[in-house]
């Protein structure tokens, strides 16, 4: 039995062994964070090595060293809080230095690693080799500030709930720009903006989102909201502000908001509504969406279609990525919200089958490029930035078409023109030869008619005086 188990247990070791070189070879990245060391002299780093956002240290000036036997390809680090200061690693490179609360360090294959910070509370930090990442690694992108479509929602699982599908939808189905600025953080707890995060990253959504000013205070109106916030020190006028900075910064060609009556009331959906109506019908904003849909609105209604399956999510809806979404957000879950949007039988699969808050139903507030047709679409009737840099590539691209054109044709007239020019200087110097020698054999005819002339002249001559001597020798012998 000894000799059996010790065969088997060889066995089990080669094909393990196997099987992580198979990994490595096929370019497939593991977490190798258990085969590492992590040491810091300042701070305990078993805070960040158990995978577990609930624990965290805050550091300052402080170095982490990462050391491994297998090539390093990243360092995925979890932030407690957004790190304001930035650090480095290796010495070299920055680091968090883009506010981001999750951060993927790419490594070329180095067996140590030096992280220094400035001050950062840190969650969770995994190692990984080289390869292709899992899927659920967040790399985070700043992304391209004009924005075709935001999406303003309170709080964090809200574009989960009340906003469902859209942001599957149009960020990756779709292709669109797609931001989503939230009006309330939650830096006060653990784990809602790592839900949040979570959530976003699973729809497809690259760029990191805008995180607001604001704390979540709950209210029941308008009104309420606006006490709560005020007498915490926020005015009104500064959520204006901030919403038409937000507008400014980001000028999005479309904005999708809240229910002017917060869904089922709550003051701080009303609150953000408002503000961004408010801002951008102020005279100081700059700039105004091309279009405003309004979650639930009356007027110029349109459904979007978040129940066909979606090639990018393996035949999935845009309704289910987000069902799917909030399971992220685990804190969330003891809330009637989850018996809404998943049914107190789990038996809701279609957005169709939601009666109350319904997330396929939106109202058309304002429009610049006219009213919908088609009333299933935020993006109808607008030409994207993408679309545009398109058209302005094409437009780039036929204008260097025409001038090369232009150009062409301009050469071959040249060529043209230097072809006449050869052949009219042939013919001008065939002419010219031709020319020379009439002139060449009419001085030959003429010294020719002059030695004529004079040969027949001397001859003349000669006839005479050999006359003329004859005649006198005849003359003279007549005398005789």
């Amino acid at each position: 039995l000894m000799k059996i188990f010790m065969c088997l247990a060889f066995v089990f070791l080669m094909f393990t062994t196997a099987f992580r070189g198979s990994a490595y070879e096929t370019n497939i990245a593991e977490d190798i964070t258990d085969d590492v060391q992590i040491i810091s002299d300042s701070i305990n780093v078993l805070n960040f090595s158990d995978n577990n956002i609930y624990t965290h240290s805050a550091v300052d000036n402080t170095i982490i060293q990462i050391r491994s036997d297998i090539p390093i390809g990243g360092i995925y680090v979890k932030y407690n809080k957004p790190p304001e200061l930035s650090g480095t690693i290796n010495d070299s490179v920055i680091i968090a230095d883009k506010g981001f609360l999750h951060e993927y360090i790419p490594l070329s294959g180095e067996t140590e690693a030096e992280l220094w910070y400035q001050q950062a509370d840190i969650c969770d930090i995994a190692v990984y080799s080289l390869g292709q990442l899992p899927d659920d690694v967040q790399i985070w992108e700043e992304g391209p500030q004009e924005t075709d479509l935001l999406l303003c929602v309170a709080h964090s699982d809200d574009d989960q709930l009340f906003f469902a599908g859209v942001i599957p939808h149009y960020a990756k189905h779709a292709g669109a720009r797609v931001r989503v600025a939230y009006f309330v953080n939650h830096f006060d707890t653990y784990n809602r903006t790592h839900e949040l995060l979570d959530g976003l990253w699973h729809c497809g959504l690259k760029t990191y989102p805008d995180i607001g000013p604001y704390p979540d205070l709950y209210s029941e109106s308008l009104e309420s909201a606006l006490n709560y916030y005020e007498s915490s020190g926020f005015s009104y006028d500064s959520m204006v502000e901030y919403q038409r900075s937000l507008i400014e910064k980001y000028r999005p060609l479309v904005a999708v908001l809240h229910d002017f009556d917060g869904e089922y009331g709550h003051g701080t959906h009303m609150l953000s509504v408002k503000s961004f109506i408010d801002a951008c019908e102020s005279e100081e904003i700059n700039y105004v969406p091309q279009k405003i849909y309004v979650h639930l609105y009356d007027e110029n209604p349109i459904k979007l279609d978040i129940d066909s399956p979606l090639a990018e999510f393996n035949g999935k809806t845009a309704f289910q990525v987000s069902q799917e979404a909030f399971l992220f957000h685990k804190s969330q879950h003891w809330t009637w919200f989850y018996s809404w949007i998943y049914g107190k039988n789990q038996n809701i699969t279609m957005s169709s089958q939601i009666r109350s808050y319904n997330p396929a139903l939106y109202g058309l507030y304002s429009s610049l490029v006219g009213e919908d047709v088609n009333k299933n679409d935020f993006l109808e009737n607008v030409i994207t930035y993408n679309r545009r840099n398109q058209l302005q590539y094409e437009e780039k691209i036929k204008r260097l078409y025409e001038q090369n054109r232009a150009e062409q044709e301009w050469l071959k007239q040249q060529e043209i023109i230097k072809q006449q020019q050869k052949e009219n200087d042939e013919q001008e110097a065939l002419k010219e030869k031709q020319e020379s020698e009439k002139l060449i054999a009419a001085r030959k005819e003429q010294r020719r008619r002059i030695i004529t002339v004079s040969i027949l002249v001397m001859l003349a001559a000669v006839t005479v005086t050999v006359w003329a001597a004859v005649k006198k020798k005849k003359n003279k012998n007549t005398a005789r």
